[in-house]
């Protein structure tokens, strides 16, 4: 029986190392199910399907770009693509994995985009596509971390990424009031 990230006590050094190994398939990556136990997403705004690769300081994850995802019909119906917002999402998603990979206490932290820094588009990816991230951990504090991104598809660069995300306990965030922001 494996928990989820949220169910279990933290405190100790590389907590997050040994709740994510805990999780990994036979291959060593980590399938959809099992990223849903780490990060706080559903289906429906998952935008990483596996891991196939990760340590300390990187994440390699995939994501095929299903043909009906609902907002693909929306955004350039004569022609659909997948949107850059969302690919920059999909690199946020595999750094949350990788930054909560070196946290002592990952069940009480969200991770956030904070800053997008720089994000440069050299092609489309349409449906059908299977997107790769790979995603560098830059400098890490205890409130923040820097992500550097990559997207291909096949040999392809799609994007590129550099963001700061930030480390936040989960309970305070949760209980903060956006009319007093």
């Amino acid at each position: 029986m494996v928990a989820s990230v949220e169910s279990l006590q933290c405190g100790s050094v590389r907590q997050g190392k040994a709740i994510i190994d805990a999780l990994r398939s036979r291959d060593g990556g980590l399938t959809k199910q099992a990223i849903t136990k780490i990060i706080p997403y559903n289906e429906s705004f998952l935008f990483v399907d596996r891991v196939e690769r990760l340590d300390e300081k990187s994440i390699v994850a995939e994501l095929e770009v299903q043909p009906d995802l609902p907002y693909l019909g929306g955004h350039f119906v004569h022609f659909p693509i997948m949107p850059g917002a969302l690919m920059a999402e999909g690199i946020g998603q595999a750094g949350s994995i990788l930054v909560r990979y070196n946290l002592d206490d990952p069940g009480t932290k969200d991770i956030l985009i904070c800053r997008i820094e720089d994000a440069r588009f050299k092609s489309h990816v349409t449906p059908g596509s299977t997107l790769t991230y790979r995603v560098q951990l830059g400098n890490m504090n205890r409130a923040l971390a820097r992500l550097n991104g990559e997207i291909s598809v096949g040999a392809r660069k799609v994007a590129l990424f550099k963001m700061i995300v930030a480390i936040v306990d989960r309970e305070t965030f949760c209980a903060l009031d956006p009319e007093t922001l």
